[in-house]
């Protein structure tokens, strides 16, 4: 029986399977298990196998009848479609979780861009405090430094007081300059009238022409005496023989002008003596021979010239500068002239 049905059985042309679809049924067979699917056919081909047979049910232990056969493939039949619901079940698990796995690489994926661009902004602002930091140091270096000079009040009040002092200073120099135009000019026209006045005492007859000495003589060291007639300064015997030459009475001495400096209290020369800030006062020879005698009777003092005694307080005028009378040096002394300080060898011996 058996033997006629397997010569029943006529052979199934395949086709060829593409090599696409064979690489995936061989994936497919290396994934899923395919015990229960091969149980399944093959209880399937035992049922067929009996219902081909003779319709008589076979021989006590003769094995399994149609009944039997037909019940354990029922009953692997469901156990295989249990086995398939609970595979799409699994699957439809999976297809969950794979979603929960896209959603949680996207969530990822945009935290991950969240944080990229967190870290770009900490990294700015981290830039930004350490500008503000450097910054800070720089103002708290230069605010240390503006601590330590005075406030803007006190530099205004020392910027005024300045410009205060600098507009006193240039009008002190402006003053100064204008006196010294001043008094350079006074003294310009006292010296030409001081010539002028030494000539007006001469009388007429020709005489020897002498060098008159100029105001300031450059040949004449520090502290010479101003001397209007040069010749009468230097000669003691001078006036002598310009009083034996003159026609005029012999017994009067001549006309001797000189320059004398005294306090500004006593009367002077007006203008020039205000303008000089002292006295100038032009005394004749008589008039000096009447003080002589009155001089006498106190201290000797220095002469300026042969014959003249000053007065107490006077001054005279030198190259150098005012030198109060009694002042002069030793070497200044012209010849004949004495001088008040005295010696162990110019004292005279006690009678």
């Amino acid at each position: 029986m058996a033997s006629q049905a397997h010569k029943n059985i006529t052979p199934l042309n395949v086709p060829p399977i593409p090599p696409e679809e064979e690489e995936a049924i061989i994936h497919a067979r290396a994934t899923n298990d395919e015990r229960p699917l091969r149980r399944l056919i093959k209880k399937y081909h035992t049922f067929t196998s009996l219902a081909r047979a003779s319709p008589l049910p076979p021989a006590a232990g003769e094995g399994m009848s149609k009944d039997d056969a037909r019940q354990a493939f029922l009953v692997e039949l469901s156990s295989f479609r249990l086995l398939m619901q609970k595979n799409v079940l699994m699957q439809d698990v999976e297809e969950r979780q794979v979603k929960e796995y896209e959603q949680e690489r996207e969530r990822i994926e945009n935290k991950h861009d969240e944080t990229r661009q967190e870290v770009v902004n900490l990294k700015k602002g981290l830039e930004d405090a350490q500008i503000f930091r450097r910054r800070k140091i720089e103002y708290d270096v230069v605010a240390e430094k503006i601590n330590t000079l005075p406030s803007r009040a006190e530099l205004e009040e020392s910027i005024s007081s300045l410009e205060t002092e600098i507009e006193s200073i240039q009008e002190d120099q402006k003053a100064t300059k204008l006196a010294m135009e001043n008094r350079r000019t006074v003294f310009d026209t006292l010296v030409r009238e001081l010539n002028m006045l030494r000539l007006m005492g001469r009388d007429n007859t020709p005489v020897p022409s002498r060098p008159l000495t100029p105001a300031f003589p450059d040949t004449a060291g520090p502290g010479t005496p101003l001397l209007l007639d040069d010749a009468t300064s230097r000669d003691p015997t001078a006036s002598a023989t310009t009083s034996s030459t003159s026609p005029l009475n012999p017994a009067v001495r001549s006309f001797e002008p000189r320059l004398e400096i005294t306090p500004p209290s006593k009367p002077g020369l007006g203008g020039l003596s205000s303008a000089l800030g002292v006295d100038i006062r032009i005394k004749e020879e008589g008039e000096e021979g009447e003080e002589e005698g009155e001089e006498r009777e106190g201290p000797p003092r220095d002469d300026v010239e042969m014959g003249e005694v000053p007065e107490e307080g006077e001054s005279f005028l030198s190259v150098s500068g005012l030198i109060p009378r009694g002042k002069r040096p030793r070497e200044e002394l012209e010849e004949g002239e004495a001088s008040d300080g005295s010696s162990d060898l110019t004292e005279l011996p006690e009678e």
